[in-house]
């Protein structure tokens, strides 16, 4: 009997064999996750860093519209029927225009 194994033995290595696999799959799994979240660090860094280019350069990252000081009613801006909302969003873009409501932001408060 020097050669062979109990039976014990043998069914106990082949559950070790499995648990082992099953780890190793589990392993993969959080190598596959914690790669992805790097990737996503990497991308919202190099968004970061994208926007604190453009505020060096100068360049406005976006715009503003203040209605401060204004005193204009609803009815002289949309008119006094019903409009859809579509007709709504057009009009207040071309009052923003007209008064020049629209200022650009060259850099982002924290």
């Amino acid at each position: 009997m020097a050669g062979k194994k109990p039976i014990r033995l043998v069914r106990a290595g082949q559950k070790a064999q499995k648990a082992w696999r099953n780890f190793d799959r589990a392993e993969k799994m959080s190598i596959k996750a914690q790669q992805k979240m790097e990737l996503a660090r990497r991308k919202a860094w190099e968004v970061e860093r994208e926007k604190k280019e453009i505020e060096a350069e100068g360049k406005p990252i976006g715009n503003n519209v203040n209605f401060k000081g204004n005193h204009d009613t609803l009815e002289s801006v949309f008119g006094p029927n019903e409009i859809s909302s579509g007709d709504m969003l057009t009009k207040l873009w071309e009052y923003v225009k007209q008064n020049k409501l629209l200022k650009p932001v060259y850099s982002r408060k924290k």
